[in-house]
């Protein structure tokens, strides 16, 4: 693996552990409420059963388990093992276990991870992408999951907003995937409410633009 996707991982491991007990995600309250997707991000589809793959098991695995909770069928795929054993457990309170699958892989292995298994719908939630540095590669997985007449679903921020500097309208950033020179973090908190600093604080980071 990319030694930079490596230092991502190693960084995730570490946020998962702080996020499953952040008031920021609140997965106690998620578990108590049977949180579901809000309608912004709720295609009709999703509200039969049917199969629906999220590239990304974001949250540790509650964003997926929020389109089980429509009566679909899903599989999560991450690659930090540390998420996705938080959400099988999560899962399995939920008493959502036979209505979904987690798998741990690079997403650009994704096809082989899944066996080549294709979706009525593929979720790609909020803040997955900018953790990879090639959007033609990622791209080129999500379309072969895609079952014939299915789905794609994308939840992200505008790059443009990624390019902006935080305390102003100026552009301190590419706009552009620059795969050789990507936006460097080592700070040592997330950007939950943070009960402690993260030991691996390296990560790397890259925007895409619209075109």
């Amino acid at each position: 693996m990319d030694e930079r996707l490596t230092a991502n991982r190693e960084n995730w491991d570490d946020r998962t552990g702080i996020h499953l007990t952040s008031g920021f995600y609140d997965l106690e309250a998620w578990l108590r409420t049977g949180g579901c997707p809000a309608r912004s991000r709720w295609p009709r589809s999703a509200t039969c059963p049917g199969s629906a793959s999220c590239t990304s098991s974001a949250i540790s695995g509650s964003t997926t388990l929020e389109w089980a909770r429509t009566g679909a069928r899903v599989t999560g795929l991450d690659f930090s093992p540390a998420a996705i054993d938080a959400a099988r457990d999560i899962a399995q309170r939920a008493g959502l276990s036979e209505q979904s699958e987690f798998v741990c892989a690079n997403v650009f292995d994704a096809v082989e991870a899944l066996d080549h298994a294709t979706f009525d719908v593929v979720y790609v939630s909020l803040g997955a992408l900018c953790w990879l540095p090639s959007i033609d590669r990622w791209a080129e997985q999500v379309a072969a999951l895609v079952a014939p007449g299915g789905r794609f679903y994308i939840h992200d921020v505008h790059p443009l907003a990624w390019a902006m500097a935080d305390d102003s309208y100026a552009i301190e950033h590419s706009y552009f995937e620059e795969q050789d020179d990507p936006y460097v973090d080592e700070s040592d908190r997330t950007y939950t409410d943070a009960d402690r600093p993260l030991v691996h604080r390296l990560s790397f980071q890259w925007n895409h633009s619209i075109g």
